[in-house]
């Protein structure tokens, strides 16, 4: 499978409702948070239906990293939606993560952190951060991706854009399995749904 390199090509998201991410950043602008993007598998599969044109791959929720508070976000957007369109509103203080959904498109917001496990498998304790250093953070390299909603360009510091059109999976750091042991089991389902 070739993916083409797509660090300068601007994205698009069919399956969204149409100004859904257009009204995400003006709700970002009245929160001051000025930079947002979309992560995971969204991104992930996207990469993968431009290079072989198939809906194979199709993330059905929106994960948004926030460089400030989810939980301003989220209440931005409760404040400047009609609230017709919001539902599912749920806000989880101890991660500064809130899941809702709008327009019926399920969204997860998380402020862009890090983590320090102090003893592998626990929860983790949790500082803000910017979004090149939450990517880090993460399982592999191919969920390492991110678009920023302001240019919607491809933001990948650890080559997780090659690794799909290899086909292969890399983990992103040397403890990345002692800090989440349940990264095996999501090795495996990816490998087996993604046919790497």
């Amino acid at each position: 499978m070739k993916i083409p390199v797509s660090k300068n090509s601007l994205f698009e998201f069919p399956s969204l409702p149409r100004n859904l991410l257009l009204d995400i950043q003006k709700a970002a602008k009245k929160a001051d948070i000025t930079n947002v993007a979309i992560v995971g598998g969204l991104v992930r599969d996207q990469l993968l239906i431009n290079a072989e044109e198939s809906s194979l791959y199709n993330s059905k929720d929106l994960d948004l990293l926030v460089e400030g508070s989810a939980t301003q976000l989220a209440i931005a957007l409760r404040n400047e939606l009609d609230p017709k369109r919001i539902s599912n509103l749920r806000i989880h203080a101890s991660y500064n993560t809130v899941e809702m959904k709008i327009d019926g498109v399920p969204i997860d917001l998380a402020t862009a952190r890090l983590e320090r496990y102090e003893l592998p498998g626990e929860n983790p304790k949790v500082t803000p951060c910017i979004l090149e250093k939450d990517l880090f953070r993460r399982d592999f390299t191919i969920n390492a991706m991110a678009i920023g909603l302001s240019e919607m360009k491809l933001i990948d510091p650890h080559g997780g854009e090659s690794d799909l059109a290899k086909r292969e999976l890399h983990f992103l750091h040397s403890k990345s399995v002692e800090d989440d042991p349940s990264r095996i089991i999501r090795a495996a389902r990816y490998s087996a749904r993604l046919l790497f």
